[in-house]
């Protein structure tokens, strides 16, 4: 009856000493105990020695009512059941009459001598008893608390077992004396008998082993209850709650007959008929309902018929019990002397037990009390939990304002860095419009190199936040919990597509300034055009001068002889040399600017990726550039696997938060059983009263039958007396005749009294007994179920730590990726000088990038529409944790609705895992498109590049009529993707399945909400 399973397993010997008498257990072995005589040897029973009968079987063997700490409590009317006379039960019925008859009489002298032999061990025995319980008591006050108020429980617990023992006793003595065909139901109470005695010694020995866990205990206690003893004492807590909910639960099934379950299977029927009527308007697909509660109307009607034929014969088994205990009280009527010592043995067992009783509820109110203080001391303990969790989740936001602080910062400096970059670039743009000023240029140049050092620099404090914000985010995932975790993940994964933003734009901003170098170089170009123009106007009019120059001195010679002339001549001359010089020296400044400008030019284009320059930079620049384009896409095959990895570790902590609401539930199922416990209070009060007032209306019918026996034994006597003195009449013999059977009528009422009693107190025993199973079996099912849910939130823990390491992993390779990305970027910027040839692979880019983008804000709208069913699974679960939490309906509603939240939170997760795989899916083949595009851009400008330098253009009509040969690699390409398509189609039939079947079992479940309401 007490399972051990949960205490730890200590050997002891049954027969060894111990160093005191534990409670419930007496000195005498159980060997010795049933050795030992249950009754004295046989006195002769004569007419004079009637009443000193009546006090041996009134005192004798009663040292097992000692078998507890309170003496009082146990009901001394069992003692009668194992009274040394073997001719009388506790009832009061002859047994052996005409075998007493044969013995001699001793004068009562051994029947006196045995009361005092019995008065004197019982006063030694009471003795021992009061010095063990003060023993006791002084040495499990040094114990703690909790165990002695268990200890106290066990022991009423153990009483009251006690007192359904005797019960079974009486009816055990009782029963003897029926026919034979009542030995089966005499072997059934020795078989209860035996079991409870065997529980009563595994209790015992339960007790001393807690007795010695106690003792090894007394040393000073830690500060904190070891986890083993709040399990021993829950589990303890849990006996004596399943104790009482039987004794409580023990009439309630003994006061239902048969008119009660016609009436019950009369308004089944009804409620059968109206769900009927309900269901004919509901349409085809609640056929399954309807089959159901078609087979649930059928158990019914079977459990009643087991019920009425269980009543049949319990009726048919009182009967016969009736007709043969009138047969047995015929017999009574022989000693209408013996009347009224039976009453007295009677009125005695009734006080005593209504004693009993009364002591019986002050330890039931005690224990109620007791069991209070428990609940405060649990709730004290849950406070505590709480206050130390409000603690934890301070300190972790604490870490989290100081990360989002670190990100700020982290922010600022790409902020700054930013605006560094936009200088930079102004910088560039005043450097190349200014490039006739060579200080300007310098200075621009000095301004330039210092903004790269605080990039440098910005860059380094960048990367040191960096590393501060990822200890710091370790240190948060080692504190927070798993809802944290998640959460830390998610921001991460918005940093980075943050991240990727920016590297977009970097990307953007990059191909503009190309463009402004190709502007800039057809300024330049347009710059040496006009410079050009200006050299020719210059020579045009060097020319003309020259030929002025010639005309002159043609004139000149003419009038060489002249004399003023010659002035004339010289000064002309003179000025016309000055002019001459001056010229020249302005055509030496515009070669000299032309060169500068040339070199300029063939710098530009060495600096550029044209093809004019040489093939050598041609080819070098096709290949960095298919190498970013390569290191582009394994970063987004990198980001896809990542996705990849935060879906499964959602997934995962998803089904976590499941299994973590299952083990919530299972708790709060657990603890629902302690508010159980008030009803169940009150209905064993009730049952008390009950008990109570029919023990009253008892006694009131035992007074009354006292009284008219008084009256008829005062009659009795007077009419005897008249026999004595005269001759009997035939009017007195008629008095007697009736007044005997007047008296024959009070006894065989008084027995079916006594009966009824009887039978009730053992119908509520078995019920009792069958309830405690019940709920065992219950109570082993919630553990067994609360273990596995542990186990399957350890393999998911343990699932998770690996996914994080691999997400750890796949950081670390996406920060390698980002590093080889920038370091290509910066090639990039080296070799983006001349984009002339590559306007169309830019356009082709941005569109590219547009329906990038545009898969991008699919995926923000699919991220929208995935957390808004996040959320709306949230309230679901709140829902279901409110309508556990609501008052209790009953427990086929609560099933229901609770079958009905689970299958709703089960079909809103499988269509946001359908809405996850179609994402994916499109974001495979927007990738896959992406790739082949790509790859069929750059090989066709491949084969462009090797035509434009070979100058051979290949055949397109050969080329075309001839096919291309089938490569092993496609085939098994092809045939693989056929079986991935098959596999993933019998997935989605199997899931449309399952669904098909949840949302047939969600519309089942409402509409059985909608009948009950």
């Amino acid at each position: 009856m007490f399972s051990l399973g949960r205490l730890p397993k200590l050997t002891r010997d049954r027969d060894a000493a111990l160093e005191f008498v534990p409670i419930g257990q007496r000195v005498i072995s159980p060997e010795k105990r049933r050795a030992h005589p249950q009754a004295t040897s046989r006195v002769g029973l004569t007419a004079e020695k009637v009443h000193n009968a009546n006090i041996e079987s009134s005192f004798d063997e009663t040292t097992h009512q000692f078998d507890s700490v309170g003496v009082d409590d146990v009901d001394f009317a069992a003692g009668t059941a194992r009274t040394g006379n073997p001719g009388w039960s506790s009832r009061g019925k002859l047994q052996n009459v005409h075998e007493e008859r044969n013995y001699v009489p001793d004068a009562g002298q051994s029947s006196i001598q045995s009361l005092q032999a019995d008065s004197q061990r019982l006063r030694t025995e009471n003795y021992n008893l009061k010095v063990e319980v003060a023993t006791l008591k002084q040495y499990l006050k040094q114990a703690p608390p909790e165990t002695w108020e268990l200890v106290q429980q066990n022991t009423a617990l153990k009483q009251e077992l006690l007192k359904t023992q005797d019960e079974l006793e009486k009816s055990k003595n009782e029963a003897r004396s029926a026919p034979q065909h009542d030995i089966e139901h005499n072997r059934e109470l020795e078989a209860l008998k035996r079991l409870y005695k065997e529980s009563l010694d595994e209790k015992d020995y339960e007790i001393h082993k807690l007795q010695r866990i106690v003792d090894e205990n007394s040393r000073p206690l830690p500060p904190q209850i070891p986890q083993e003893l709040l399990d021993k004492v829950e589990f303890l807590q849990n006996e004596n709650q399943s104790l009482l909910r039987q004794l409580e639960g023990a009439a309630a099934s003994s006061d239902k007959s048969r008119g009660q379950y016609e009436t019950e299977n009369n308004e089944l029927k009804l409620e059968l008929h109206r769900l009927r009527a309900q269901l004919s308007e509901i349409p085809s697909n609640a056929s399954e309902k309807l089959i159901e509660l078609e087979r649930a109307n059928d158990t019914l009607q079977q459990k009643m018929r087991s019920m009425t034929e269980d009543l049949q014969q319990a009726e048919n088994e009182r009967d016969s019990v009736q007709s043969s205990l009138r047969n047995l009280q015929q017999l009574l009527d022989q000693k209408k002397a013996e009347i009224d010592r039976l009453l007295r043995s009677k009125e005695e067992s009734v006080s005593t037990k209504s004693r009993s009783l009364r002591d019986t509820e002050a330890r039931l109110e005690r224990a109620l009390h007791e069991s209070d203080d428990l609940r405060l001391k649990l709730k004290r303990a849950e406070a505590a939990l709480a206050l130390a969790r409000e603690e934890k989740s301070t300190e972790s936001q604490r870490f989290q304002r100081k990360l989002d602080t670190f990100s700020k910062e982290l922010k600022e400096k790409d902020r700054e860095e930013y605006d560094l970059r936009a200088q930079v670039r102004s910088l560039m743009d005043e450097r190349n419009r200014a490039f006739d000023n060579q200080a300007t240029v310098q200075h621009y140049q000095a301004q330039i190199d210092t903004l790269r050092g605080k990039e440098k620099a910005l860059f380094t404090e960048n990367m040191t936040l960096k590393e501060e914000m990822a200890k710091l985010q370790d240190e948060m995932y080692s504190r927070n919990t798993d809802s944290n975790r998640a959460a830390g993940l998610r921001q991460e994964n918005a940093d980075l597509h943050d991240r990727l933003d920016f590297y977009e734009r970097e990307y953007a901003l990059t191909q503009e300034a190309m463009e402004g170098i190709e502007a800039e170089l057809e300024a330049v170009k347009s710059e040496q055009k006009r410079r050009d123009a200006e050299r020719h106007s210059i020579e045009t009019e060097l020319e003309s001068l020259r030929v002025q120059l010639r005309r002159t001195q043609l004139s000149e010679s003419r009038k060489y002889n002249e004399s003023a002339f010659m002035e004339l001549e010289d000064s002309h001359r003179k000025h016309e040399e000055a002019e001459h010089r001056r010229m020249q020296q302005q055509m030496e400044a515009l070669t000299a600017q032309i060169r500068d400008l040339e070199q300029q030019l063939e710098t530009a284009k060495l600096a550029s990726s044209g093809f004019s320059t040489s093939n050598v930079h041609s080819v070098q620049d096709t290949r960095l550039k298919l190498d970013l384009q390569d290191k582009e896409f394994e970063l987004q095959a990198k980001l896809r696997d990542l996705n990849k990895l935060q879906n499964a570790l959602r997934d995962k902590e998803d089904l976590v938060e499941a299994l973590e609401e299952r083990i919530r539930k299972l708790n709060k199922e657990y603890r629902t059983d302690f508010t159980a416990e008030d009803k169940y209070r009150e209905n064993l009060q009730k049952l008390k009263y009950q008990h109570d007032s029919e023990l009253l209306a008892v006694r009131l019918e035992r007074d009354r039958l006292q009284n008219e026996v008084k009256h008829f034994r005062a009659k009795v006597d007077a009419l005897m007396e008249d026999d004595d003195t005269q001759m009997p009449s035939s009017a007195n013999s008629v008095t007697i005749a009736l007044l005997e059977t007047q008296l024959e009528d009070l006894r065989r009422k008084n027995h079916d009294l006594v009966t009824e009693l009887d039978r009730a107190s053992a119908k509520r025993f078995e019920n009792s007994t069958q309830e405690l199973d019940d709920l065992r079996a219950k109570l082993r099912e919630l553990r067994s179920a609360l273990n596995d849910a542990q186990q399957d939130k350890s393999e998911l823990e343990t699932l998770r730590d690996t996914l994080e390491s691999e997400l750890s992993l796949a950081k670390s390779e996406k920060s390698r990726f980002e590093s080889k990305n920038r370091n290509l970027l910066q090639e990039l910027s080296k070799t983006a000088r001349s984009c002339t040839r590559l306007a169309n692979k830019v356009q082709e880019l941005e569109g590219q990038i547009s329906s990038m983008q545009r898969n991008a804000e699919d995926a923000t709208k699919t991220q929208k529409t995935n957390l808004q069913l996040q959320s709306q699974i949230d309230q679901l679960g709140a829902r279901l944790a409110n309508a556990n939490l609501s008052s209790q309906p009953s427990q086929t509603l609560t099933t229901t609705k609770s079958r009905l939240q689970e299958n709703e939170l089960l079909y809103v997760r499988a269509k946001l895992f359908e809405l996850q795989q179609r994402y994916m899916d499109l974001a495979t083949i927007n990738s896959y498109m992406v790739s082949s595009i790509r790859h069929s851009s750059r090989s066709c400008k491949d084969d462009l590049v090797k035509m434009a330098k070979s100058g051979v253009y290949p055949d397109y009509s050969v080329l075309q009529s001839t096919p291309k040969k089938v490569t092993f690699k496609s085939v098994a390409l092809l045939v693989l993707g056929a079986v991935r398509m098959k596999r993933r189609s019998e997935k989605t039939k199997k899931r449309e399945l399952k669904l098909a079947q949840i949302r047939s079992e969600i519309e089942r479940d409402r509409i059985t909400l909608m009948v009950e309401k």
